[in-house]
């Protein structure tokens, strides 16, 4: 038997490493990731690239969600900040 949390915490996991996957076309020079922790991936981006990176990064992670959750709508939100508590 397996419980719920289960379920949600290993669709999270795969959700997250299909994202990564998704998003490693997009790393160059002007961008680059320096964390990926539960369900967060944190990128370090030049600042006059940082909203194009950001719909760049909601649309990786909604992509990575629909091929896990098929048809169970899912959100994605990123933020831009200077430290990863300003998020």
């Amino acid at each position: 038997m397996c419980s719920a949390n289960t379920l949600i915490q290993g669709s999270g996991a795969d959700i997250l490493k299909i994202a990564v996957s998704n998003l490693n076309e997009h790393l160059n020079n002007d961008v680059r990731m320096v964390a990926c922790v539960h369900d967060e991936i944190v990128l370090e981006v030049k600042d006059e690239y940082a909203d194009k990176y950001k719909q760049i990064l909601e649309e990786c992670m909604l992509s990575a969600a629909r091929v896990v959750l098929k048809s169970v709508p899912a959100e994605a939100d990123a933020g831009v900040g200077l430290a990863w508590s300003d998020k």
